[in-house]
């Protein structure tokens, strides 16, 4: 189940505008209800999916939109509770905070550090993309990124 529908300000206020003028077409809706025209188009969805409009496409190739006879509260009701549930079993399956463990990969980057030889490869081929550079050096792409992140830093910082 994906996240439900979570009943704003701005998506009553849309319902209310077609609810107060039946039949009104879409971007009359974004006058009336002073909303952006993406999210009024994402909200007319939205109510339609749960049943509280329904959009009939007419003859000017626009929808116009009527409210049905589904009691509004008792949808608002249910999508709080969904809401709520959903809330419930997020948090629970929320990522449990990983115990120290040894990270090798990142320990060995950690304390790379460039030898003699690799800096003299490194400023003989400036322009060379890194993944060509990084085989002639003998070590992996991202060793020879944090390397150079580390060179640059330590220049900054000099």
């Amino acid at each position: 189940m994906g996240r439900p529908l979570r009943v704003t300000k701005t998506l009553r206020k849309v319902y209310e505008s077609i609810k107060d003028n039946p039949g009104i077409k879409s971007k009359e809706v974004v006058k009336k209800s002073e909303i952006h025209p993406t999210s009024v188009f994402n909200m007319l969805l939205w109510l339609q999916q749960i049943n509280l409009i329904h959009r009939v496409f007419d003859t000017d190739r626009q929808y116009q939109c009527y409210v049905t006879n589904v009691d509004i509260e008792e949808v608002f009701k249910q999508q709080e509770e969904l809401y709520k549930e959903f809330v419930a079993q997020r948090d629970a399956n929320a990522v449990v905070e990983m115990e120290n463990e040894e990270d090798k990969l990142l320990d060995s980057l950690h304390t790379f550090s460039f030898t003699q030889a690799h800096l003299k490869i490194i400023k003989e081929n400036k322009g060379m993309r890194r993944t060509p550079l990084a085989k002639k050096l003998g070590i992996s792409k991202l060793e020879l990124t944090v390397g150079l992140d580390k060179l640059k830093r330590k220049s900054i910082n000099s």
